[in-house]
């Protein structure tokens, strides 16, 4: 079984996680190390330039905060929703249907157009190739 799906093994323990999930009535999220496995519908959150959290996000903006201080992106299928360090608030120009990098700077975060949206499947060639 392995040998025909690889990730089989994987998809196994997210199902044996919602069981339990559904037995306790509770929701979490499954910590793989370096990934991170979202159940549909959830958001998760990162705080740009914050203690451990990334100084840069490249992604499709979904949603932006009235008060500018959130960003909903899209990346790899997984909405994220972004939030400044310090609570500053995202660059006026930021707007929903971008396709941006969003980085950390002295003066708070700045955002910069990143081209076309890649592809799950082009993104894993291009870091196998790696």
């Amino acid at each position: 079984m392995l040998k025909d799906d690889p990730s089989a093994l994987y998809k196994a323990a997210a199902e044996a996680g919602k069981a339990v999930d559904y037995a306790l009535g509770t929701e979490r999220q499954v910590q793989i190390p370096d990934r991170q496995v979202q159940e549909k519908g959830q958001v998760v959150e990162k705080v740009l330039g914050g203690e451990g959290g990334p100084k840069s996000w490249t992604g499709l903006v979904v949603a932006v905060a009235e008060d500018k201080k959130t960003v909903e992106m899209k990346a790899m299928g997984q909405v994220t929703r972004i939030r400044a360090a310090d609570d500053k608030a995202f660059p006026s120009e930021i707007k929903a249907g971008d396709y941006v990098k969003l980085r950390t700077g002295k003066d708070g975060p700045t955002v910069e157009p990143a081209g076309k949206e890649r592809s799950k499947e082009r993104s894993r060639e291009k870091g196998r190739a790696a």
